[in-house]
């Protein structure tokens, strides 16, 4: 049994999961691209070591993100289960990271009270929310095509 039969506006999570196959397609190119900016302005600074540094763990992470989530909707089009184990691992460790940056935002938030930093909060929280339920659309179809219920063409 699947953990969800419907996903978000979808009738069913295959197509929820083409759904989230595009969402991370395009959220992992803003991202790659966000990185990469950062890369060049970081690359001729002195003391930016560590932004270099975390950027290009950035860079690889929505990398991965991109191409794991082409491997999923590929998967799902024809019926692999084993192309959508990619894409939950690496979108579970996005989401952990995610997590991460939240919680240090959120003692940040409590130490020095911004508006922007709260705004900030509520839109990395909004941004998880939505990435948990696109891996679980994602686990659905996969427990769906373990199952032997797919719909291969």
């Amino acid at each position: 049994m699947a953990i969800i039969t419907r996903c978000c506006c979808f009738d069913n999570v295959r197509t929820g999961s083409y759904a989230s196959g595009v969402y991370t397609l395009v959220y992992a190119l803003v991202g790659f691209v966000y990185f990469a900016v950062l890369i060049v302005q970081t690359a001729n600074a002195n003391d930016a070591s560590t932004y270099f540094v975390t950027s290009i763990i950035g860079m690889i992470f929505w990398g991965l993100a991109f191409i794991t989530s082409i491997f999923m909707m590929i998967g799902v089009y024809q019926d692999l289960k084993g192309m959508l184990i990619p894409f939950v691992i690496v979108k579970t460790l996005i989401i952990l990271l995610q997590c991460a940056m939240l919680i240090i935002y959120i003692v940040e938030l409590v130490r020095f009270f911004y508006w922007l930093t709260l705004l900030f909060v509520l839109v990395v929280m909004a941004i998880i929310a939505v990435n948990i339920m696109c891996l679980l659309c994602v686990v659905s179809q996969y427990q769906e095509l373990k199952a032997g219920r797919g719909m291969s063409i």
